[in-house]
């Protein structure tokens, strides 16, 4: 990922882990980890529900789901 140490020194990140051993975290950076119920779910399945006009809902938060709307994304 290209500029991600400008973007990380600039924002304090999220960081939601997948199944299996926590991911080490760089100190550097300002971190959050959050936890979330695990969904069999994938960022390659959303973005086609949504380029297939199939619903993300329950899958992604409303004011997600509301952004991606408003911003045309994946289609």
């Amino acid at each position: 990922m290209e500029r991600h140490d400008e973007v990380a020194s600039a924002a304090s990140l999220v960081v939601v882990d997948r199944p299996g051993p926590p991911l080490e975290l760089d100190p550097a950076h300002r971190w959050t980890r959050v936890d979330i119920p695990e969904l069999e779910v994938s960022s390659t399945d959303l973005r086609a529900r949504v380029r297939e006009r199939r619903s993300i809902r329950f899958l992604v938060p409303d004011s997600v789901a509301s952004s991606i709307a408003e911003r045309g994304l994946y289609r």
